[in-house]
């Protein structure tokens, strides 16, 4: 049973919803880095507490943190139905990471499904707006 009314959309509802997406790219640059600084060492024990007190995993560790904390003050204003599509903005903005900050390519497919997760995001917006207005 749904205990959400009526949304109404403030600059900072939408500045928490917004940030939902931008803190899991944040998480997935610190989680690359971290990748990289281990990349060279075996795993194991030595591995496990090499990486737990890398820098990366803090900033990993609190981005997490925040992103749920977002996303719980998301949801308590918000259905999951209509918030969880934003969501699927992450897998549009990590393929712009990847290609900006790690100089990754992107292939053709890549964008053609950036532009089909939007349009996805759009439609399904556009579909509950319709639903709430009857």
């Amino acid at each position: 049973m749904s205990t959400h009314v009526a949304v109404r959309w403030n600059g900072s509802l939408l500045a928490v919803f917004a940030s939902v997406p931008v803190l899991g790219v944040g998480y997935q640059f610190c989680a690359e880095q971290l990748a990289q600084a281990s990349a060279s060492r075996p795993f194991g024990l030595g591995w496990i507490s090499a990486v737990v007190f890398q820098p990366w995993m803090v900033a990993l560790v609190a981005l997490e943190a925040a992103s749920f904390v977002a996303w719980m003050i998301v949801l308590a204003r918000v259905s999951v139905s209509e918030a969880f599509p934003l969501t699927a903005v992450s897998y549009a903005l990590v393929t712009a990471l990847g290609w900006f900050g790690f100089h990754e390519p992107v292939r053709p497919l890549q964008i053609v499904g950036a532009t089909a997760i939007a349009a996805g995001i759009y439609l399904l917006k556009r579909g509950g707006e319709r639903n709430a207005s009857r």
